[in-house]
């Protein structure tokens, strides 16, 4: 862990943090981290950012009818169409980002800032800083992909359902910016299977796959096991003949003096207390071996689908890498395929 923390010390940012971390883990393979909002990068996108402005409402109409598309074939909206919508953000003079919003209550051709009531900008205003000041300037959810693939063309963009979903909507405005779209790529998804998960899995004869696929079947295999009934039978049997070698031995020792039932009883009443000790310390230990199987259980069903759902909607990967070393990375680099959506259960070594 140590590294990753020292990346975050030296450096004068989170993005920056962020980028080390990413270059020690996948440097050696060519990745390339770039921060979206250094000025350099904001002044070489000033050509698009002119020509977003300038083609607003085509914009907004084929996003409309993007939109209208996907509801119609029973997709719900990544993004929500929202009132007055540009799809830019802009820093105020606070150094704030707010939402570039049409403003509705003046004429065309005026924009307010979200949240900054009282705020008015011309297009003329826009023009100049987008010109002057392009830095302040940063795309939405639905159009950043636009300055990411303008910034750095993009024949293919390798992502997962929800970024998948943003394209759905935000391809239909590559043409109106005369951009080509990138082709889309299914990126696999994994389900990390660790040591201990799959070494009770093992135990209890079930594959990790249908273990994924059919967690809810893990309850019930685990409460048809029996509690190993034989355990309280041995006790049972103890008692029973323990009775009988004491009834033996009271009749044939009373007849030559009465009294020796006495000291029989006696010894039969600390038997069966004593039995009955060994009975609930057994009683206990059964209960205590099946809290822990119900233990392994719920802690292998919270590592396959934490809170029920996908590890990587849900589980950081970097503790993963602390715990498994980088190793762990070129296993799921290996067991990769291309073009793939397939989804694969990788084992920790």
């Amino acid at each position: 862990l140590e590294p990753f923390l020292a990346a975050y010390r030296e450096s004068k940012s989170v993005a920056e943090g962020f980028g080390r971390v990413m270059a020690m883990l996948f440097g050696r393979l060519g990745l390339i981290v770039a921060d979206p909002s250094r000025r350099d990068l904001k002044a070489l996108a000033r050509p698009l950012l002119g020509r977003f402005l300038e083609r607003l409402a085509p914009m907004e109409t084929a996003l409309g009818e993007r939109e209208d598309e996907l509801e119609a074939r029973g997709f719900p909206l990544q993004v929500p169409p929202r009132a007055g919508r540009t799809g830019l953000f802009l820093l105020d003079d606070r150094g704030r980002r707010r939402a570039l919003l049409h403003d509705s209550g003046t004429e065309a051709g005026r924009f307010t800032l979200g949240g900054l009531p009282g705020s008015s900008l011309d297009r003329g205003r826009l023009d100049s800083m987008a010109d002057e000041e392009p830095w302040r300037f940063s795309g939405s959810a639905l159009t950043r992909c636009l300055f990411q693939d303008y910034l750095f063309p993009t024949a293919a963009y390798v992502g997962g359902p929800g970024e998948v979903a943003y394209l759905a909507q935000s391809s239909a405005l590559y043409p109106v910016l005369e951009m080509t779209a990138p082709a889309v790529v299914p990126r696999p998804s994994f389900t990390i299977l660790e040591p201990a998960v799959e070494r009770f899995l093992a135990k209890q004869g079930v594959e990790p796959a249908a273990a994924l696929l059919r967690p809810e079947e893990l309850r019930p295999r685990l409460l048809r096991e029996p509690a190993d009934p034989g355990l309280l039978e041995s006790v049972g049997r103890a008692r029973h003949r323990m009775g009988e070698l004491l009834d033996d031995l009271e009749e044939a020792i009373t007849p030559l003096d009465q009294t020796l039932a006495g000291p029989v009883g006696r010894v039969r009443a600390g038997g069966f207390k004593g039995l009955d000790k060994v009975e609930k310390k057994v009683q206990a230990a059964l209960q205590r071996r099946e809290q822990t199987s119900f233990d392994a259980l719920e802690r292998t069903l919270n590592s396959l689908r934490p809170r029920g759902k996908p590890q990587e909607r849900v589980l950081a990967g970097l503790p993963l890498v602390c715990r498994y070393g980088t190793g762990l990375l070129d296993d799921l680099l290996a067991a990769s395929e291309p073009c793939s959506a397939a989804h694969l259960v990788v084992a920790c070594r």
